[in-house]
């Protein structure tokens, strides 16, 4: 099991929710639901209004548009957009603050070094999402659709810098991309179409959200947006060129060494 520091859990039968869900030997990975308070994103922080109802039939055209289409329940997509969870079913990609589990077997596999990397360099975000959509090339993944888990408000770091915020954000999206097309078996080059374009217009609507509301922090977003794209050219997601200076079998074994003794001592 994977948690984040900052949860609660609500539900006393959690870890029994999950383990129900393992007596099918298909299912490799399971979450549960969380309720997150925090709504941890800058927007909320700059409560900033919304000039287009999603929903309408002009918002989904808009989405559309965009490389945002409809997305259906526990499916994933490009750039880290999924489908919602709302029902006891499978799922594609786990999201969120929830706890993640796994079956001990694949865990060694769910990881690499450039998602190592990526987050040694405070590049990336997604981390669940990038785990999870590995973890579909062993098996089924499950969602349980009982809520277990409270996310908090809370003071998040993604408040202190808009424009870091907003790099990591976009920038992922097209790491995301690659992976989810890679795990599907498709054409790599599709993700890479689809994030200049989804990028361009996430660069226009930042640019207008600024025109109509010049605040700093709008202007930090949009600016970090620009660097995001500008990342994804001379910024490859490859460890060698992110942390060229780190031995990775090096660290783990450092690690794993004062691991064992720290239990050794206990």
């Amino acid at each position: 099991m994977l948690f984040r520091s900052d949860i609660t859990i609500t539900n006393p039968s959690i870890f029994e929710i999950i383990l129900n869900r393992y007596s099918d030997n298909s299912i490799v990975g399971c979450n549960v639901k969380f309720i997150n308070e925090g709504k941890i994103t800058v927007q909320k922080k700059l409560n900033n209004g919304k000039y287009l109802n999603s929903k309408s039939k002009i918002g989904k055209f808009m989405l559309l548009l965009t490389g945002v289409p409809p997305i259906e329940e526990g499916k994933a997509w490009l750039a880290g957009m999924r489908g919602e969870d709302v029902s006891n079913s499978f799922t594609e990609t786990f999201a969120g603050p929830g706890g993640l589990s796994f079956r001990r077997h694949i865990v060694p596999s769910l990881f690499d070094y450039t998602l190592f990397a990526l987050f040694e360099n405070k590049m990336a975000m997604g981390e669940d999402k990038f785990i999870s959509l590995g973890a579909l090339q062993f098996g089924k993944l499950a969602h349980s659709n009982e809520t277990c888990i409270v996310h908090s408000e809370n003071s998040s770091n993604y408040y202190q810098d808009y424009r870091s915020f907003a790099r990591k954000e976009l920038y992922s999206r097209l790491w995301l991309s690659v992976k989810y097309l890679k795990v599907k078996g498709r054409w790599i080059g599709w993700g890479y179409i689809h994030y200049y374009w989804f990028a361009c217009w996430r660069l226009f609507i930042s640019a207008l959200h600024f025109f109509l509301q010049p605040k700093k922090a709008n202007f930090q977003i949009f600016y970090g947006k620009c660097l995001a794209v500008i990342d994804t050219v001379h910024k490859p997601f490859k460890a060698k060129y992110l942390c060229p200076s780190i031995n990775w079998d090096s660290e783990f074994a450092k690690d794993l060494e004062s691991l064992n003794t720290e239990c050794k001592d206990r």
